[in-house]
Formats: C-alpha cells, sequence, structure tokens
C-alpha cells in the first residue's frame, strides 16, 4: 500500500521513522525501487540502495533562458510551472537592477478553491510598469502539486517563492552576477515558517510540505529569499487592465500581491489540475507514494500517511462487518467526497457525525442492548425502534 521513490542525487539511504504500526507495503511500478522495511518497537527501518542514473551533459552553455531552464529536472520544472521570460533573455531587465542596485524584487500568490489550487509569481526591479513591460520582467504559473487532501494556502504560497527561488538563481547564473532577492507574501505562516527552515535535516522530512520547504532552502537549486508579510486584498475596487490597477495608488508591494492573486486566479480557472504523483524533488532525494486506495505522493504529514495507508484495509473489514456491505457496495461510495466533508466540519461536529454514522451514538436501542435501559422505543413519539436514523 505504500511506495518508496528515489530520486537521482544520492546511492544510500537510511531512515528510520517512529510509527508504531504494523505495516503492509508494496512494491509494484518500475520507477520505484525495492526497499527493506524492518518494523520494530521503536517504529519502521527503511533501507535502500540504488544506482545514480547519468545526468544530463550541462557542459554546453545554454543561448537563452529557456535554453537553460529545459535541462532542469522534470520536478523542477512542474513546480515553476509556466514561464514567461523576456525576448531579449533579461538583458534589459539585468541592466535596470543594476542601475538601481537594490537587487531583484519579487512577489507571489496562490489560489485553492474546490480542491485545486494555483500559483503565481514574478519578479522584476521593483518598479511597479515593470509588470506591463514584457521585457522587464520574469514571470510564472501553474498549479500547485499534490493530493487535494493535502493542498491548502500554505502549500500553495510555498510552491510559489519556491518557483521564485529557482528561476531567479537560474537567471542570475545564466547572466554570471548575484544579488539580493526580495519577495512579498501575504501569508504570515508561510514567511514564518521559512525564515527558520533548516535544511539538512532527516526529521523535517517527515513534516507538512517537506518536499518544497527541502527546496527552497537548498543552495544547489535555489536562491535564498528574503521575505516579508503584505496584506492581501487591498485592491479598492474591481480591475481589468495593469493600468486600472495603477490609477488605485497603492503601494507597489500591494500592487504586486493584487496582480499576482489576479494570475494566480486565473490559472485556475483555466483549469490547472494537480499532479497526484509529482516527481521526486531532487532536494527531497526520496518519497513515499501511496499506492491504495488511490496512488498518490505523500506531501502531508509522513506519519499521517503512514497511519492511514495501513490502517485501510482494517478500517475497510470494519466498515464491511459493522453495516454489512459487500466489497462492491463499498467501492461505489465516494470515499474522497466523505472525507472532504468530513474534514469541512468542526472537531465536535465531525465527532458526533461519525458516532451517528457508525450507530455509536446512546440511542435508547443501543442502550437497551447493552443492558442500560429496559425499552428501546424512542421516548420521544413512543411508537418507534429509537435508531440513529430515527433520531
Amino acid at each position: 500500500m505504500l511506495k518508496l521513490k528515489m530520486g537521482a542525487q544520492s546511492r544510500y539511504r537510511v531512515t528510520y521513522l517512529n510509527v508504531p504500526y504494523d505495516c503492509d507495503i508494496s512494491f509494484n511500478h518500475i520507477d520505484f525501487y525495492p526497499v527493506d522495511v524492518h518494523c520494530h518497537d521503536s517504529g519502521i527501518s527503511i533501507i535502500s540502495g540504488w544506482n545514480t542514473p547519468p545526468l544530463m551533459d550541462m557542459s554546453t552553455p545554454s543561448s537563452s533562458l529557456q535554453q537553460s531552464f529545459m535541462p532542469l529536472p522534470l520536478a523542477l520544472q512542474e513546480t515553476v510551472g509556466n514561464v514567461h521570460f523576456p525576448p531579449d533573455n533579461g538583458v534589459a531587465l539585468l541592466s535596470k537592477i543594476k542601475n538601481k542596485s537594490i537587487g531583484i524584487f519579487g512577489a507571489s500568490d496562490a489560489s485553492l478553491k474546490d480542491d485545486r489550487a494555483s500559483h503565481a509569481w514574478i519578479f522584476t526591479s521593483g518598479d511597479i510598469d515593470d509588470i506591463s513591460d514584457p521585457m522587464l520582467h520574469v514571470a510564472g504559473s501553474g498549479p500547485v502539486h499534490g493530493y487535494p487532501p493535502y493542498l491548502s494556502s500554505s502549500r500553495g504560497e510555498l510552491q510559489g517563492i519556491t518557483a521564485l527561488a529557482i528561476v531567479t538563481k537560474l537567471f542570475m547564473d545564466f547572466h554570471s552576477f548575484n544579488t539580493p532577492v526580495s519577495v512579498i507574501c501575504d501569508n504570515q505562516g508561510v514567511v514564518s515558517k521559512c525564515s527558520t527552515l533548516q535544511h539538512h535535516s532527516l526529521r523535517k522530512q517527515r513534516d507538512v510540505n517537506s518536499d518544497l520547504n527541502l527546496s527552497f532552502r537548498d543552495p544547489s537549486v535555489s536562491k535564498p529569499l528574503a521575505l516579508s508579510w503584505v496584506r492581501s486584498h487591498s485592491d479598492k475596487q474591481p480591475w481589468e487592465t495593469v493600468q486600472d490597477l495603477k490609477s488605485q495608488r497603492l503601494s507597489r508591494d500591494e500592487t504586486y500581491n493584487v496582480w499576482c492573486d489576479r494570475m494566480a486566479q486565473l490559472e485556475w480557472s483555466n483549469g490547472a489540475v494537480s499532479n497526484f504523483e509529482p516527481e521526486v524533488l531532487p532536494s527531497e532525494k526520496w518519497a513515499l507514494f501511496s499506492s491504495f486506495p488511490t496512488s498518490h505522493k505523500i506531501t502531508g504529514s509522513l506519519d499521517t500517511g503512514f497511519a492511514y495507508a495501513m490502517g485501510y484495509k482494517d478500517l475497510l473489514s470494519y466498515i464491511e462487518e459493522k453495516h454489512s456491505l459487500s466489497s462492491e457496495k463499498i467501492d461505489k461510495v465516494n470515499l474522497f467526497a466523505l472525507s472532504t466533508y468530513l474534514l469541512s466540519l468542526s472537531p465536535f461536529q465531525r465527532a458526533s457525525m461519525v458516532k451517528t454514522i457508525h450507530d455509536w451514538i446512546p440511542t435508547h436501542s443501543n442502550l437497551c442492548r447493552q443492558g442500560r435501559h429496559n425499552s428501546p422505543i424512542c421516548p420521544r413519539c413512543l411508537s418507534e425502534v429509537e435508531t440513529p436514523s430515527h433520531v
């Protein structure tokens, strides 16, 4: 039910995941490598060895920013999304950045609705006019990858600033220069988290969004960013063009944030589809994938992913016996929709709903069966047996 997929950067890895559960792990995909799994009192040990595939030849200099982008690993290209590079490969933008001597300015935002998410980002010299000049900005947008239950506004924001970190490094490497990069983000939690991230820490790989966290701080694939928070949705009235937006006289940070928010929403409206099984990122090195009940990469809490995958068969057995359902009937249940609905409830409402579904509430029929009441009849109508459906 769980598969381990390796990246191309390392040859050998041992990891200990302190999840005290029995495990049922299968490896049945050509891209996945066999591992040795040991269950013991302190947790689960996963040990694997593999060969590194030949790397792409990067010795020939790229003649354009687009050509320098294409050799990036597929996982990084998926993270970045679709990119607009200036026709002159950013020469005019580079000149303006050097003349201003304040570094690169960037912004990003994300949109999350109906279990789909998208992101958008841009970097320029910091002038508001750069937004409308295709020669003076580099920008991109795309879907936020991951299984819908793991998607969140934080993951969307994090993928956007990770894309920025990757492309700003690509831009500076192409032009052989280095300058500070400052980026605004309207998610204060993401700003705080990214400011305290540690790159090489095995325990961090168990955290939510560890794939993006590791890539954001990896100096080999991304440029460190100086993040600051900006208030979101500061536009005072509807707008269609950048000129309309500029007429609202917002600050520089507010203008860039509002523009990125619109581009992320536009990407979402155009049908951005998340990839449930994104590639293993170079900084991530390895990742766990669930193969049952759905095939997806675990980008949420690794411990929770383990517990869910390994307890799923027991859950199905309980439901089959409790509700007298055949496996064919269970296959017709939209488990994803049910899970999404339950997660949308408050903890108290969710507990009450689950108790009602499984007949765990203290109805008179249950109390009578347990010997705690002398009659199963409903005390209100005094005519029918009190069951959850009757309630």
